[in-house]
């Protein structure tokens, strides 16, 4: 019963790790995205394709 529960904190470790490992990937991708939307609000494009939504 106690190699169960040894088993289940390591399933529980790997877990959190890899929910970490996922935030921070999305943290940079939103990063870069308000990058890129800034860049294209900078050159015109994005104000185009507002408009003729």
């Amino acid at each position: 019963m106690e190699g169960m529960s040894v088993i289940g904190f390591i399933f529980g470790l790997s877990g959190m790790s890899l929910a970490i490992i996922a935030w921070t990937q999305i943290a940079s991708l939103r990063k870069e995205f308000e990058e890129l939307k800034k860049c294209l609000e900078d050159s015109g494009d994005l104000k185009e394709d507002e408009d003729n939504a």
